[in-house]
């Protein structure tokens, strides 16, 4: 999946609605993981939403970083 294409927080309420709760995997360093939630956050102008924006937005990153953090915590 191309997740650059998704631009629009119109784009993050398809997705989620297509997803069906289908976990999406991210991989690398927590870094790595911070500088994707910051440019995700930048692209999507999160400071700027209302709080219905805002809560998509919240729930489309969870969509990768819960993935993300399982897998790391579990592993130790």
């Amino acid at each position: 999946m191309d997740e650059q294409r998704i631009q629009t927080v119109a784009d993050v309420v398809s997705f989620l609605s297509s997803t069906i709760d289908a976990p999406m995997v991210l991989h690398g360093s927590k870094d790595e993981l911070y500088s994707w939630v910051e440019e995700t956050l930048v692209r999507f102008r999160y400071l700027f939403q209302n709080k219905k924006g805002k809560s998509f937005i919240l729930r489309y990153v969870e969509q990768f970083i819960g993935v993300f953090l399982s897998v790391n915590y579990t592993l130790g």
